[in-house]
């Protein structure tokens, strides 16, 4: 009985680790140096962060993207940026990439593939609740 849970229990190959870590932090690299916010939704979730902390005189006129502005509005007080709504991008991609990872039994082809997926690269930068509802939709 035990060989078959060892068999069940793959080890975390190191080079998958290091790609790992290494898109992560290419990731962070993409989100923290360019200057581009995202789409044409920018201001429903950076104007619901503003008006959150504070600092946002006009009314919210729509709904959908309360919940993600408000989460974040405490680190947009604080820092009076939106480098923290990009991060969270950031973030929830690669718990993303690491759900997968560990979903497909660590499988190294899995990885690669959802790594090197351009989706990944271009929503990196994006302020967007994308990657926190994929991230989400995994895990439901």
């Amino acid at each position: 009985m035990k060989k078959s849970i060892r068999k069940k229990n793959k080890k975390i190959d190191k080079s998958n680790v290091l790609i790992i870590i290494f898109t992560i932090i290419f990731l962070f690299l993409i989100s923290i140096l360019t200057r581009y916010y995202g789409s044409a939704d920018i201001g429903d979730y950076s104007d619901t962060a503003k008006f959150f902390a504070g600092e946002y005189q006009a009314k919210l006129r729509t709904s959908h993207p309360i919940v993600y502005g408000l989460i974040f509005s405490p680190l947009v007080k604080i820092t009076n940026s939106f480098i923290f709504l990009k991060l969270g991008s950031v973030l929830f991609l690669s718990l993303l990439i690491l759900s997968i990872y560990y979903i497909s039994d660590k499988n190294r082809k899995t990885l690669l593939l959802f790594v090197t997926t351009p989706t990944v690269w271009y929503m990196t930068p994006w302020i967007s609740p994308i990657p926190l509802a994929g991230f989400l939709l995994l895990w439901s």
